[in-house]
């Protein structure tokens, strides 16, 4: 598989857009690399070009903008509802990808902690199911457009069985061990 450098890859793209838009057939020819590469190499930014540029255009002059730059009106026509939605949206209720990406990898953490099973033993989940709350919370009041309804349930399990029919042998469990504590 070719590598190509990002200078590279800027120049073949810039080639591409606006004000050259030389079609896809020639630039592949040109320089070696292959159409369904350049086909992939529209970016955000050149999709939009493409979408402003072909807005004036009928259906006629549309569709042979597209048959130059070897993309389908089918493409163009989604890529204009997807700049349509983004730009919908107020920008407040957008998180970045930064803050986004942050909140994933903080959930993911909270989670494996959650999971680890020495911690619930030590008493600790209470802990951690409250700064899980508090995060999610917190993301919540940040961007409130991105959340439907409440977060979660952050109570924590009482007891965890693996017959759920046996509950009267857990729930003696639960019962002797709370009867040991207060009599120590």
């Amino acid at each position: 598989m070719a590598r190509y450098g990002n200078e590279f890859k800027a120049r073949a793209v810039a080639r591409l857009l606006p004000p050259e838009s030389a079609p896809i057939p020639r630039v592949s020819q040109e320089t070696g690399v292959s159409v369904a590469t350049l086909e992939r190499a529209w970016t955000a930014a050149a999709r939009l070009e493409a979408v402003i540029a072909t807005a004036a255009m009928d259906e006629a002059q549309r569709s042979a903008w597209c048959r130059e730059q070897g993309l389908f009106p089918a493409d163009l026509q989604q890529w204009r509802q997807s700049a349509m939605a983004a730009l919908s949206q107020p920008e407040e209720a957008r998180a970045s990808p930064q803050e986004t990406r942050e909140d994933r990898r903080r959930i993911k953490e909270l989670e494996r902690d959650l999971r680890r099973k020495e911690k619930r033993h030590a008493g600790q989940d209470r802990a951690i199911l409250s700064r899980r709350h508090a995060l999610y919370t917190e993301a919540r009041a940040a961007n409130p457009r991105r959340w439907a309804r409440h977060t979660r349930n952050w109570q924590p399990v009482a007891a965890v069985t693996l017959n759920p029919e046996r509950e009267s042998v857990v729930n003696a469990a639960c019962n002797s061990a709370r009867g040991t504590r207060r009599s120590s």
